[in-house]
């Protein structure tokens, strides 16, 4: 195996046996309430019921159920169905660094092999600890996206070495794990780029249920290659040189919590959008200019897709339209992306007044932050300016658990009890001192 191979394998295994602190047990918690709030806010999305319907079919006696139902079916499915729920309102969590992501994609995966080994619930969240330690550091060592590499690679990476924790495999099989996700899911970065289609909700979840299946073979004795980072063909030879970080905490501390169902690198923008709504006092805008870093305005304001969106996919991945909203209604909410309002003349009007800069300062700085400055021109030639260095929900702007229980209490459909969101909060609360994780189980699926 290479050296990096190796070097990630031991830190699975130092994770595996290192005391976490209760900072760290905590931020795994809130990814896991997190990403569930976000799955039930998506439960009723006709994407995600149609996924729900094929991922079940034909059912498996004895399976795993998916997430809000009693339809039986395979872990990998579970998994995979369960994380477009996850992932489809563009509402989980972030981590920024030479490339974005979003990690908990790999959370449900983990959940379904916990619920099928009958772990405890702190060694749930130890699984989730180590998967984000792999995807954040390949997120930190290299620039996937400038290769034609999707984020997805790393999703298939940490599952893999958080699934080889739960499985009990020892370094040399967690290296063979590791490097069996990496070599079959370098997928490409052009499933976020243009008009975008419902494969960007699949990506990850699909990449995270590959590498449950990847720990899964190398717990039947199944050997990856050898180079898969540095060898002659690794990855590195697409991507250049991988200088993976030495942090002197987990990872998973430096991922974000979004607020708003818009692409990570718009979340200060709206941000910023919504405060200039509260000092608008009926001013009339006549122009708008965004300024943000290098990789905002390239995946967010640089296609010309991103001023006429025709779904929700190219929508929340557009600053012109998600700022637009922001500044006319003072919020972007799931229902901001409907049919209806993609063609709502008021919005449109005003994105074609709506201008996307680079700032090579915000681009020069920090790549674990995603700033933005607004700057509204009014009739009578008044202006107004807004700057956000950290959204809400950013690792330096945390939210609590108290806007986290709001969060979940805006997602949960009108048709289920609230007694069931009240039971999975409680649930998740108890998990590191919990033997098992029948009760979440229970919640999820009552």
């Amino acid at each position: 195996m290479d050296d990096l191979t190796l070097q990630l394998s031991a830190r699975v295994g130092e994770l595996t046996a290192a005391s976490l602190t209760p900072r760290v047990i905590e931020a795994a918690r809130i990814r896991l309430l997190d990403s569930i709030a976000c799955a039930f806010g998506a439960f009723d999305a006709e994407f995600c019921v149609r996924m729900r319907q094929v991922l079940s079919n034909p059912p498996i006696a004895g399976g795993i159920a998916l997430w809000g139902t009693h339809d039986l079916t395979t872990a990998e499915n579970a998994a995979f169905a369960n994380a477009v729920m996850v992932r489809y309102l563009d509402l989980n969590d972030t981590v920024l660094g030479l490339t974005g992501g979003h990690p908990s994609d790999m959370i449900p995966a983990l959940v379904v092999l916990a619920q099928e080994r009958e772990v405890s619930g702190i060694d749930l969240l130890r699984s989730i600890i180590i998967a984000y330690e792999l995807y954040c550091g390949l997120c930190q060592a290299v620039r996937l996206a400038e290769a034609g590499i999707d984020q997805a690679i790393a999703a298939a990476m940490g599952t893999a070495g958080g699934a080889a924790f739960l499985l009990g495999l020892d370094q040399t099989r967690i290296a063979h794990a590791i490097s069996l996700a990496v070599v079959a899911n370098a997928a490409l970065f052009n499933v976020r780029m243009g008009d975008l289609s419902e494969w960007k909700a699949c990506a990850g979840p699909y990449a995270a249920a590959r590498g449950l299946f990847a720990a899964r073979l190398a717990t039947a004795g199944v050997s990856g290659p050898h180079g898969i980072f540095t060898g002659q063909g690794g990855l590195s030879t697409i991507t250049g040189p991988i200088t993976w970080p030495e942090p002197a905490e987990p990872l998973i501390l430096l991922t974000h919590l979004k607020l708003h169902p818009v692409c990570y690198h718009g979340q200060s923008a709206v941000d910023a959008a919504i405060f200039l709504h509260d000092r608008l006092q009926g001013g009339v805008i006549e122009r708008v200019t965004i300024e943000v870093n290098q990789t905002a305005h390239h995946v967010m304001g640089s296609d010309p897709s991103r001023w006429h969106p025709e779904n929700r996919e190219t929508a929340d991945h557009s600053l012109p339209y998600c700022v637009a909203v922001a500044l006319l209604r003072g919020s972007v909410t799931p229902g901001d992306f409907s049919a209806q309002n993609l063609h709502d003349p008021l919005i449109f009007q005003l994105m074609q007044r709506i201008e996307v800069i680079e700032d090579q300062t915000f681009t020069a700085g920090d790549p674990n932050t995603s700033p933005a400055r607004l700057t509204l021109w009014l009739s009578g030639r008044n202006q107004l300016v807004e700057e956000v260095t950290f959204a809400r929900g950013h690792a330096g702007n945390p939210i609590n658990q108290k806007q986290l229980e709001a969060k979940l209490a805006a997602l949960w459909p009108e048709e289920r009890p609230v007694s069931q969101a009240q039971a999975m909060m409680e649930a998740v609360a108890d998990l590191p001192s919990a033997p098992s994780l029948q009760r979440l189980i229970s919640a999820l699926n009552p």
